[in-house]
């Protein structure tokens, strides 16, 4: 390993390079829950947001903080107004931490979310971002973070589409205070807004300050049009995130940041600049990414060619015989792709005791005379302790040795350049550290590196008894230094540094503000009837009339207006304006209005969408009334068919005596339940805005009046509704007595098919990366028969099954497509491609269509199932989708959306209308999800709570089929008897039975793969019987180019939509309500 070691410390001093890559995304930012959101405003702050600890900044520790809406935090003062004229260079008197300063209103679109915190999880996450970019803060333990996340806000006078997302967060121990800035997204760079006496365009600022130009920090490209380079540069290799160290109690008196663009001396030390640790292994051709190195005045030129050669001599201590040598050549290839290209050649022999070796480097400098035109030369001598420790034995050697090192830099140098490059360059190393792990063959080394024209000299200040307000400035030169109270103090520096009250002696505040003096500094705030910053106040022109005095007429709501600052009338939502001045409804196509039993319908006569009411009801539309009948049979239970008294020789559904509503379905005439529920466990209290009551109504699949509710397969009263191989059994999720097919036999107690006395499952069938398996559930089979399928650099993610003709649909993360096979894994083929990250899949074997859910494109698609027409259905409202299922019966989609800020189960139509919220409480990272169509429950597999749960399709019942057996859920599938899920801690498959023992066991998984578990499917004998839909003969009778999706809703019980790829003619005979 040590043949390598010199050649890694001395590689990354003799290149200064940055490299541009993708930034990250919204996944990677700190997630929280319960976040306050800022008022949608322009110019606006949060509350004053309490401190504790209070946090140490420069050279100050704060109390309390403010988010403000352009970008940045302020301590102590709100700074909501933004004003052109203040930048973060100006001495404003403000303590600012700023991701980006500039001119944002949140007031139409967009939003700001922070949360001040001390959850565990987040704070974990903020330290190891801390480590990777200050590896020797290993022992900070973060007691408290204030994050803030500015998502898809605007320029204020922007109106183009062009939006930023980006994340700060402070962390803090109460002792070292930490800034991390992480940028997603950033479209726009500055904004003009003649509003708010600004001239010119004013670029987004990033940076620190404490309201002094002398400790004030920006971050490259600040306030200039090249501040987007944020977003794909870094100062901790991951590019879009900046990590700072901005403040530490115990360096008060020294405590500096070093300025984006300022010039420091050569040997001046530059203490707040830490590289993290890299990682490194050495093939003979490799490619070595080399981190941003902080420009000094000086560097060692390279032109085009820059070529090393190294001899490196190595002595005992007690010996110096010479004891082995090694010679280093390296010929740099240039830059490829951002990557320094480098070849290097070592040849030799170092001490190398076994074990696992820690390489102990003392300080070193090394001075590169200039011999001639491009060429360097360096001879230096240096000691280290190589360290050999046997973990098995623990036992450790240390051997001390000298080395002597004689380096050769060759480069192109123009003999034609005026600004020839110094006589001489040192390069100084500190703080090296190197250890070599013999388990996984890695180098790991960590190093500060600095070069300039003289080696860097002792800090006098390394020792300073300054006061807690005050600077230490060293004069190198005597090795003295002097302490200086911070601006806002006065006194010795060392005993004392006393406040100032700068309101006495200073007339920075405008003269219509309020001068108030804060401890070492001092706040301006205009006076009554005034407005601005303090140190420019305007007069309010009018008294601000408020919406608590306004007055609106009807189907107007009053709001506050951004721009006039005054309370004003505007239609509520789903009305507008009217040539009378008055507030009308607005057209269905454009805010669906429409009562639930009526449909937007176009006029002929008018050319109007208009509400009208479905067959067999009557009204406006806004409002329908019972519908029309013949006989009882047309009414719903405990109602009749009666004349209609208000329309002769017409009949409408009334309710018995007892019970009310509108004929269809009628509740008992009881108190509201709102009031007093009395509702049946099946049944919810909803309010019925016909009656204007609340009233019971049974849940999807239950009959009754809402008292009592029964299932509609109840078998209580008439067993012989159950099939001659089912039986009556009372069902504890159902909470009824319901058909069910006994031993041997499937179906939904109704109808139970024999299963032949074989297994209710065949096998199991998982993806496991490049290698997809069939998994038997009874014997081994050999390990050629149970893979079925590998292809080299394929990721086989999500799967699911064609019943009907027994293929198998995958999908493959790695070359973004959706493949299929047949279940003994022949005819394999690509049927669609062009994905971002196609996860989840579900196949609906009756209208032969799949569903495809995004990560990436954030959206879930349809496709037929030969691939040769697809559609988008779902691309709004939705961040991570990844679990999908599906049942044909009713015609519904379902899906668990991975956003860890806000996890949910979604429900829609095929067709992606009326999307439901199924469950959003109490869930983590929702994996797995698959639909039981015999008990009608939606089954899910969290990876968080390690719980696998199940609801009704409506999302009722809520039950806990197994929890704390399981550690990271992937996939969830179901077959009639068991559940199974793939784990990817255990790297197992695991099955619990569905209705009776909740005890978990595994499956042995057969050999012929490797690598982590994927998607699986439980392969059956046949399809679930009785489940069909309109879709499913002849596409629906949908013409050419159009897609047929189920929709129950609709009176077709479908709708025919136009493939995305289908092409014009489709669109202009589109019969997408037909």
């Amino acid at each position: 390993m040590f043949k390598y070691f010199l050649n890694i410390l001395f590689s990354p001093i003799l290149i200064n390079i940055l490299i541009v890559v993708n930034g990250i995304t919204e996944a990677d930012f700190f997630i929280y829950k319960d976040g306050i959101s800022l008022p949608k405003e322009d110019d606006t702050q949060s509350e004053q947001i309490i401190l504790s600890p209070e946090i140490p900044f420069i050279t100050t520790r704060y109390e309390s903080v403010y988010i403000n809406t352009n970008g940045f935090f302020s301590f102590q003062l709100p700074i909501a107004y933004f004003f052109p004229q203040i930048r973060l260079t100006t001495n404003s008197g403000y303590a600012i931490v700023a991701p980006f300063w500039a001119d944002i209103d949140i007031s139409q679109n967009g939003s700001i979310l922070y949360k001040y915190t001390k959850e565990e999880s987040l704070l974990k996450q903020a330290k190891e971002l801390i480590v990777d970019g200050f590896p020797q803060s290993i022992q900070f333990q973060p007691n408290s973070l204030l994050v803030s996340t500015w998502r898809d806000v605007r320029s204020a006078p922007d109106e183009s589409d062009k939006r930023n997302t980006f994340q700060a967060a402070i962390v803090t121990d109460g002792v070292q205070t930490f800034a991390i800035f992480m940028y997603s997204r950033l479209d726009f760079v500055s904004a003009f807004n003649k509003g708010k006496s600004g001239s010119e365009d004013r670029y987004g600022e990033a940076g620190f300050t404490d309201g002094t130009s002398q400790h004030t920090v920006l971050l490259p490209g600040s306030g200039t049009e090249r501040v987007d380079q944020l977003l794909r540069e870094s100062n901790i290799g991951k590019p879009g995130v900046w990590i700072y160290l901005i403040g530490d109690r115990r360096k008060y008196g020294r405590f500096h940041i070093l300025t984006s663009g300022e010039k420091q001396e050569i040997d001046e030390p530059q203490p707040d600049i830490m590289y993290p640790p890299n990682v490194f292994k050495q093939p003979e051709l490799y490619q070595t990414p080399y981190r941003e190195i902080t420009t000094t005045s000086m560097s060692i030129p390279s032109g085009g060619l820059l070529n090393r050669s190294a001899i490196i001599k190595v002595f005992e201590d007690d010996d110096l015989t010479e004891q082995t040598s090694v010679t280093i050549k390296q010929v740099f290839k240039g830059i490829e792709a951002g990557i320094v290209q480098v070849e290097t050649e070592i040849n030799g022999t170092l001490p190398h005791p076994p074990g696992n070796l820690s390489v102990k480097l003392e300080n070193l400098n090394v001075k590169y005379m200039k011999k001639s035109l491009g060429h360097y030369a360096a001879k230096e001598d240096f000691v280290y302790k190589l360290t050999a420790s046997n973990n098995n034995q623990n036992q450790s050697i240390t051997y001390n040795f000298t080395s002597k090192i004689e380096d050769h830099l060759h480069f192109y140098e123009c003999p034609n350049n005026p600004h020839r490059s110094a006589a001489e360059v040192v390069v100084s190393s500190q703080n090296n550290y190197i250890y070599h792990s013999v388990d996984d063959a890695t180098i790991r080394f960590f190093s500060v590196n600095k070069f300039g024209t003289q080696a860097p000299r002792n800090d006098p200040c390394d020792s300073t008894p300054c006061h807690g307000f005050a600077q230490c400035q060293p004069d190198y030169e005597k090795e003295t230094y002097q302490c200086k109270c911070n601006p806002g103090f006065a006194g010795d520096g060392i005993r004392y540094c006393d406040d100032i009250n700068e309101c006495l002696i200073t007339q920075t505040c405008h003269p219509n503000a309020i001068c108030t003096n804060l401890y070492g500094n001092f706040s301006c705030e205009c006076a009554k009837d005034y407005i601005g910053n303090g140190f420019y106040c305007k007069p309010i022109e009018d008294r601000v009339e408020t919406c608590a005095t306004k007055f609106c007429p009807q189907n107007f709501v009053c709001i506050h207006d951004i721009e006039t600052r005054l309370a004003k009338c505007v239609c509520k939502e789903g009305y507008s304006a009217s040539e009378n001045e008055g507030c009308t409804p607005t057209p269905c196509n454009e805010y669906y209005n429409c009562d639930i039993n009526a449909d937007c319908m176009l006029n002929d006569a008018t050319q109007k969408y208009e509400c009208q009411c479905k067959q067999g009801f009557y009204g406006d539309g806004f409002q329908c009334s019972a519908h029309f009948c013949q006989s009882d049979d047309d009414c719903g239970i405990n109602a009749r068919c009666l004349p209609d008294d208000q329309r002769r020789g017409f009949s409408k559904c009334v309710c018995d005596p007892g019970y009310i509503n509108d004929g269809s379905t009628c509740v008992r005439d009881v108190i509201s339940c709102n009031i007093e529920n009395k509702c049946h466990i099946n049944a919810q209290c909803l309010h019925n805005e016909q009656i204007d009551r609340y009233v019971c109504l049974c849940k999807t699949g239950y009959k009754g009046d809402g008292i009592t509710c029964r299932h509609e397969h109840s078998c209580v009263g008439n067993v012989t509704i159950c099939s001659q191989h089912a039986s009556c059994v009372y069902d504890a999720v159902l909470q009824d007595n319901v058909c069910e097919c006994k031993t041997g036999y499937v179906g939904n107690g109704v109808q139970c098919h024999e299963t032949f006395g074989g297994p209710k499952e065949e096998f199991l069938i998982v993806n496991q990366g490049q290698t997809i398996l069939k998994v038997p559930l009874t014997g081994s089979g050999s390990s050629e028969e149970n893979r079925l399928l590998y292809v080299p650099r394929m990721r086989a993610v999500g799967i699911s099954l064609d019943c009907r003709q027994r293929f198998v649909y995958f999908t493959d993360t790695a070359g973004k497509n959706i493949q299929r096979m047949r279940y003994d894994g022949t005819d394999q083929k690509i049927i669609l491609d062009g994905f971002g990250s196609p996860e989840g899949i579900a196949v609906d074997w009756v209208s032969r269509n799949m569903f495809i859910t995004d990560s990436v494109l954030k959206r879930i698609e349809v496709a037929r199932l030969d691939g040769s027409l697809r559609k988008v259905i779902i691309d709004k409202n939705i961040q991570y989708p990844r679990g999908i299922a599906v049942d044909p019966d009713s015609g519904y989609l379902f899906w668990t959306d991975w956003n860890r800020q806000n996890p949910r189960i979604e429900r829609s139509n095929m067709d992606g209308s009326e999307r439901k919220i199924l469950v959003s409480e109490k869930l983590g990272l929702p994996n797995g999800l698959y639909y039981d169509n015999h008990r009608r429950e939606l089954c899910w597999g969290d990876a968080k709570t390690k719980m696998i749960e199940c609801v009704r399709d409506d999302g009722s019942n809520r039950r806990t089929v197994l929890t704390d057996q399981t550690t990271m859920i992937f996939s969830l599938n179901d077959g009639l008897q068991y559940s199974y899920w793939t784990d990817w801690t255990t790297n197992k498959i695991g099955r619990v039975d569905k209705t009776g023992d909740r005890t978990a066991d595994t499956i042995l998984l057969p050999a012929g793969g490797n690598g982590k578990l994927y998607g699986l499917v439980a392969v059956k004998n046949s399809c679930p019987p009785d489940v069909n839909n309109v879709c499913g003969l002849n596409n629906g009778d949908c013409t050419a180019g159009q897609i047929c999706l189920p929709n129950t809703s609709v009176r077709a019980k479908r709708v025919c939509y136009c493939a995305d790829n289908a092409g014009l003619q489709c669109l202009l005979r589109d019969r997408s309500h037909g």
